[in-house]
């Protein structure tokens, strides 16, 4: 990750922030917008954002019109350092506060167990059992977002050794939509054993998202 080079408090709260230990911003010489303003950069840019980030990240969110979220991430006294404004731009027009690993993890899908047997002769449909999971689809907009970043110089996203989320290593079978357009899966569990299938509803529920270092 490039230094801010003017804020050199910058520069040491990101490394802290990186490393896991507590943020420290304590520049006198920052006014508070443009502390929170710096805080949000680096805050958006990491996959992993602690309590410290809060009080900055609502600020931002707090915006509804990306010209004015790009205005007050400007603010930041090194905003306009060599690939700065690119990166500020990709944090305006993709971020979104629903592209953390645990905000993710609280989408979740319908997953029909079925074995391939008509309910009765008059109806045509499967009989099933459901669960609820993880959904791992992630949604366009948040891989738009971890596109962006990607080859970025000031963003955390280089410690990881995927550059966007993972999910459980267990399939969830074939996705669908209901006539409602709502999506949801099949699992079809012909063959298998009572423990089999537990197993399989196991893995499943215990299917989430993570960032892999």
């Amino acid at each position: 990750m490039k230094n801010f080079s003017a804020i050199n408090i910058i520069f040491f709260a990101c490394i802290l922030f990186l490393s896991g230990t507590s943020l420290s911003w304590g520049d006198d010489d920052l006014t508070n917008e443009e502390k929170l303003a710096c805080e949000s950069i680096l805050c958006l840019s990491s996959g992993d954002r602690p309590p410290e980030c809060n009080p900055s990240l609502k600020r931002f969110f707090g915006i509804d019109e990306k010209d004015d979220r790009k205005k007050f991430l400007k603010k930041c006294p090194d905003s306009d350092a060599d690939g700065m404004p690119k990166l500020i731009n990709a944090l305006v027009n993709y971020n979104c506060s629903a592209c953390t690993v645990e905000k993710l993890n609280k989408r979740f899908v319908e997953v029909r167990f079925t074995t391939g047997r008509r309910r009765s002769i008059k109806d045509s449909s499967y009989s099933y059992t459901t669960i609820r999971a993880v959904d791992p689809e992630m949604p366009s907009y948040c891989g738009q977002y971890y596109a962006a970043l990607r080859g970025n110089d000031y963003t955390a996203y280089s410690t990881y050794a995927d550059f966007q989320p993972v999910y459980g290593d267990y399939a969830l079978g074939a996705r669908r939509e209901d006539d409602e357009g709502k999506a949801y899966y099949i699992v079809n569990t012909r063959g298998m054993s009572s423990q089999e299938k537990q197993q399989a509803i196991t893995a499943i529920q215990n299917n989430h998202w993570e960032w892999l270092e």
